[in-house]
């Protein structure tokens, strides 16, 4: 990619998130942010133009729900694309206060690229 694609938000130096046709939820939108984030500059590191990372569809059970997961899912999805394993983005489960606990290896999971 040699530019910035059409429908593209900016995630970082390089790197565009592609969102699906129908847009998603503005919490998803942050949190798939988050997810690209994690890696880093990684992903743009080889492509001089930039790269687009594309989200056909976002689904998943309501009753599941957790926002964060977008971020886990995407971090997941581009270590592989980018052949590597260790990851930021770590969950847990507390049985005894029935909550899923979020850590992101860093004290500003929102900081910028």
């Amino acid at each position: 990619m040699t530019s910035r694609p059409p429908a593209g938000i900016v995630v970082g130096r390089g790197v565009w998130l592609v969102l699906p046709k129908g847009g998603v939820h503005g919490q998803d939108l942050a949190w798939l942010c988050l997810g690209v984030s994690l890696c880093g500059r990684e992903p743009a590191e080889d492509r001089p133009g930039g790269v687009a990372v594309v989200v056909d569809s976002l689904a998943y059970p309501l009753a599941d729900y957790l926002p964060e997961v977008a971020a886990l899912v995407m971090e997941e999805f581009l270590l592989a694309e980018l052949g590597r394993e260790s990851r930021a983005g770590r969950v847990t489960y507390c049985s005894r206060h029935r909550a899923y606990a979020f850590d992101w290896g860093t004290e500003r999971p929102f900081s910028e690229l």
